[in-house]
């Protein structure tokens, strides 16, 4: 449980941790405080994942457009990079007079490694977010 919780935040329970151990003299007392303060990060974590699940449902539910943003991205960006390491250089050997393209900067990388994690994060959401029950109460 312990990893599970350093992973989910990135070690701030451990860090919030040490504070507590500064702070307070009583072992009793921090071990509740320990308690409460894991409590109320996973609390958050939880809050902000409903939230983003139910963002992307909304999404899912929503227009064409709304539903296949992200894959048309995702297209643009495999176009994008396929025409210049692929297509373009094929050309430029039967026309020999086009310019070199310059090379993807840093910042084309970047947001394309943010794009493609974040749309595989999403598309699995999408496909497990109506199999998850966010303790919805039986009537």
């Amino acid at each position: 449980m312990k990893k599970i919780l350093e992973w989910l935040s990135g070690g701030i329970i451990r860090d919030l941790g040490k504070i507590v151990d500064d702070v307070v003299t009583t072992d009793e007392e921090r071990q509740i405080l320990k308690s409460k303060l894991q409590s109320m990060i996973l609390n958050h974590a939880l809050t902000s994942d409903k939230l983003r699940a139910a963002i992307i449902e909304e999404e899912a539910r929503g227009n064409f457009l709304q539903r296949s943003w992200r894959p048309i991205i995702m297209l643009a960006f495999a176009f994008i990079v396929i025409f210049q390491k692929v297509l373009y250089p094929v050309i430029r050997l039967f026309n020999s007079d086009l310019p070199e393209l310059p090379p993807f900067e840093m910042p084309f990388w970047e947001l394309l490694t943010i794009g493609i994690g974040g749309y595989l994060v999403t598309r699995s959401a999408e496909k497990i977010i109506p199999q998850i029950n966010f303790n919805k109460s039986k009537d």
